[in-house]
């Protein structure tokens, strides 16, 4: 039996959704400056409608734009599986443990010695 695993987005897919969710974005902010715009300029000649889908317009083309290729730039990696390196229990423990400084070690290891001497006294 040949089970095929599920397919996600091609990248055209993922081109058109980036595009669109700028556009959307650059749409919004063009109408919120658009406004901003014609309170402040005035019409200038082109009407309230002029000003605020010239302002729409711009906007929403080019955040689109710009959201379709970071889009397409950032799945463009995605697309293929990263290599499975096996691990041994002790790099993995060091791969998810936090760096830790070379002051912060010198430091643990003063206390641990001051505990030592510590112990050893007693």
């Amino acid at each position: 039996m040949n089970m095929q695993q599920p397919q996600g987005p091609t990248l055209a897919d993922k081109l058109k959704m980036g595009a669109m969710m700028g556009g959307g974005v650059g749409l919004g902010l063009g109408f919120i400056m658009g406004n901003i715009q014609y309170l402040i300029y005035g019409a200038r000649g082109k009407g309230y409608l002029g000003t605020l889908s010239n302002a729409m317009m711009t906007s929403g083309a080019s955040f689109g734009f710009f959201m379709a290729i970071g889009t397409v730039i950032r799945s463009e990696g995605a697309a293929l599986p990263a290599p499975r390196a096996e691990l041994s229990p002790a790099a993995a423990v060091r791969r998810m443990a936090p760096p830790v400084s070379a002051e912060a070690r010198a430091a643990f290891a003063s206390f641990a010695q001051f505990d030592l001497e510590r112990a050893s006294r007693q």
